[in-house]
C-alpha cells in the first residue's frame, strides 16, 4: 500500500508506548513495561489538575531512555495557566514533546510558550490550510498530523511540513490492526515521519489481525506483503461480535 501514495520512505517506523491519564504510580508501571518492551518513548495525557510532573518524574525513575510526549489536548485556557507547568517539566529533563498545551486556535500564545520553553511544541492538526497558519504563525516546531486525515492527506502533510523544516509524527485513536497498518504504510511513504508515531494496536486484547504488526526496539516494521500486508481474524470478528 505505501507505494501509492508515494513509496517507501522508511522500512521500518518509531513508535511510541502509550499511557493515558494515570496517577504517578501506575505511570511508573506503565513505563517498567515500556522499558522491558525495549520502548524509547512513552506517550501520556495530561489535564489540568493532573499530577502530571510527578507522573514523568516516576516515568524517568523508570528509565532515562524513555522519553515523555504529554498531550493536553488544549484543555489549559490561556500561555499563562499553562507555562509553570511547561517549566516544571522542562526541569525533569525526560521531555520529548509537549502536544496542544493550550486551546489549538491560540496562535500567538503557542509562539509565547515555544519562546519561553525548553521542551518542543507540537500542534495536532489535520487539514492543510491549519498547518500553513502554525507555520506561518511560528507556533510549533512539530506536528502530529493523524490519524483522520486519511492515508493521501497525511503523506501530503508530511511533503508540507518538511518543507518548513519541521518533523512529524503519526497520531491515534488507539485503534485495531488494520487501521494501524494503514497508518504505518502513511508513515513508511513519508521521509519526514521522524518521530514516534501511536502504532499501538499490540496492546489490545486482540488487535483482530492474524499476525500481529512486528515492533522490534521501538520501531514498527512495514510489511512487504500485499496491501496492507496484514490478514483480517475472521474468527476473532466473530468472537468480539457485538449483539
Amino acid at each position: 500500500m505505501y507505494k501509492l501514495p508515494g513509496g517507501l520512505s522508511q522500512s521500518r517506523v518509531q513508535a511510541n508506548y502509550w499511557c493515558g491519564r494515570k496517577n504517578p504510580a501506575d505511570m511508573k508501571r506503565v513505563a517498567e513495561r515500556a522499558a522491558k518492551g525495549r520502548f524509547s518513548g512513552i506517550k501520556v495525557k495530561g489535564r489540568p489538575g493532573d499530577p502530571i510532573v510527578k507522573g514523568v518524574e516516576a516515568i524517568l525513575s523508570v528509565s532515562s531512555a524513555l522519553k515523555v510526549t504529554v498531550d493536553f489536548n488544549g484543555y489549559h485556557k490561556t500561555p499563562s495557566e499553562f507555562l509553570p507547568i511547561g517549566k516544571a517539566l522542562d526541569a525533569v529533563g525526560n521531555m520529548l514533546v509537549i502536544e496542544d498545551p493550550i486551546v489549538k486556535s491560540d496562535m500567538p500564545g503557542y509562539r509565547d510558550l515555544r519562546r519561553n520553553l525548553k521542551t518542543p511544541l507540537a500542534l495536532h492538526l489535520g487539514s492543510v490550510k491549519a498547518t500553513i497558519e502554525a507555520i506561518k504563525a511560528d507556533a510549533c516546531t512539530i506536528f502530529n498530523t493523524g490519524p483522520y486525515p486519511g492515508m493521501a492527506r497525511f503523506v501530503s502533510n508530511c511533503f508540507l511540513a518538511e518543507a518548513a523544516g519541521m518533523p512529524v509524527w503519526h497520531g491515534s485513536g488507539h485503534e485495531l490492526g488494520v487501521q494501524d497498518a494503514a497508518m504505518l504504510h502513511s508513515c513508511a511513504a513519508s521521509a519526514n515521519c521522524k518521530l514516534p508515531s501511536d502504532i499501538l494496536s499490540h496492546q489490545r486484547v486482540d488487535d483482530l489481525i492474524v499476525k500481529p504488526i512486528e515492533i522490534r526496539d521501538s520501531f514498527a516494521i512495514v510489511s512487504g506483503l500485499p496491501g496492507l500486508g496484514v490478514e483480517l481474524d475472521e474468527d476473532a470478528c466473530r468472537r468480539y461480535k457485538a449483539a
